[in-house]
């Protein structure tokens, strides 16, 4: 198992890689629609600001810029 370190500063710039567990699925880019609608609505509940993104098939490539006072990006991937 992978031990992972986190860095939770305030108000940070985060780069996230997400991978499907099936790295021969296109479901991020056949369901497009559907995952901007659940960041958006994610964005709206828990601010914060999308400095890239970029959807391929099987994985999704982040970097997001939370508020100052803020560093729980874990409730936002939840």
């Amino acid at each position: 198992m992978v031990n992972y370190r986190r860095d939770y500063t305030q108000g940070a710039l985060y780069f996230f890689t997400l991978t499907l567990q099936n790295r021969s699925s296109t479901d991020l880019t056949s369901h497009i629609n559907i995952l901007g609608d659940a960041l958006r609505h994610v964005r709206k509940k828990s601010y914060f600001t999308t400095h890239a993104i970029v959807v391929l098939p099987d994985h999704l490539p982040v970097i997001w810029e939370l508020r100052c006072n803020d560093a729980d990006y874990s409730v936002r991937w939840r």
